[in-house]
């Protein structure tokens, strides 16, 4: 039986330093909302670097919002995949980074101040010690979606916003701070669970699951026995 062809498109890979060969059936509307993060994030750096406050408030909430919809049209129409999880991942790493660049570049204060300044370096830190265990323990780097990494974006992303209206220094310590907690947790699973699922939704729930796992192989490896017993009598 004739197979049937599969249509690729070639896409440019930087990474691998070649023409990367990805099917066209791929390129759906989520993982296409996933790319555009990237391609136009040089959008709010160009309106940033020229302090064209209104562009880039514009621009970056534009931008910022696929993030929220790539997801929902992922969910809604059965477009998730590897891919676009990896993709997702790849634009957020980006995207979030250059959200921390924003704050700095228009609100310098809010950055450079202590105890901000610390904590952001310490997570930046934990970042790359984060990359590194997942390459050990995964053989690749991965980015975590869990839910209060999740959260922190969504928070990051308005605090960039808010920024412009309000003193969001206080909120920074607090994203900062639990910025650490998400990166801890990640390095936790990374460790412990190995090369899991990256939108798991937390340690404890990845725990639970395991315990659960172990009940049901302990159940079907006494089920034989009590049916010998039953048999028996």
């Amino acid at each position: 039986m004739a197979k049937k062809a599969v249509r690729y498109s070639k896409i440019d890979s930087v990474a691998q330093g070649g023409i990367m060969m990805i099917p066209k059936k791929a390129l759906n509307a989520a993982n296409l909302l996933s790319i555009s993060r990237f391609v136009f994030l040089p959008v709010p750096i160009v309106f940033a670097v020229l302090d064209m406050r209104v562009g880039f408030l514009i621009s970056y909430i534009l931008v910022g919002a696929t993030d929220f919809f790539d997801g929902i049209v992922a969910r809604r129409f059965n477009m998730t995949s590897e891919l676009g999880k990896k993709l997702d991942s790849f634009s957020d790493l980006f995207f979030y980074l250059a959200s921390a660049w924003f704050l700095y570049r228009l609100h310098t204060e809010v950055v450079t101040s202590m105890p901000n300044l610390a904590l952001i370096l310490s997570f930046l830190a934990l970042l790359v010690i984060s990359f590194i265990v997942s390459g050990i323990r995964c053989k690749k780097p991965v980015l975590m979606h869990t839910i209060i990494l999740k959260l922190n974006a969504v928070i990051l992303y308005l605090v960039v916003i808010f920024a412009e209206f309000f003193d969001v220094t206080l909120l920074v310590t607090c994203l900062a701070i639990l910025y650490l907690i998400g990166i801890i947790e990640e390095m936790a699973i990374f460790i412990t669970f190995g090369d899991i699922d990256p939108d798991s939704k937390s340690f404890f729930h990845l725990a639970a699951q395991r315990k659960r796992d172990k009940e049901s192989i302990g159940k079907l490896h006494t089920i034989p026995g009590e049916n010998e017993k039953s048999g028996e009598a």
